[in-house]
């Protein structure tokens, strides 16, 4: 399994939000994210929402 570290968090974010494609491995990373207060977990949860 690919390592997650936050460049590839936001990097995941940004294409999300966006509304690109994201592998499996993003979706399970951002899912886990939503689960943080603040603004990572916002961010996290807008860009499932728009991902394709």
């Amino acid at each position: 399994m690919a390592t997650w570290n936050p460049a590839d968090r936001d990097a995941a974010i940004a294409r999300g939000s966006a509304g690109g494609k994201l592998s499996d491995h993003e979706k399970e990373k951002l899912v886990e994210a939503t689960r943080q207060a603040g603004s990572v977990g916002t961010a996290a949860r807008q860009a499932l929402q728009k991902a394709k």
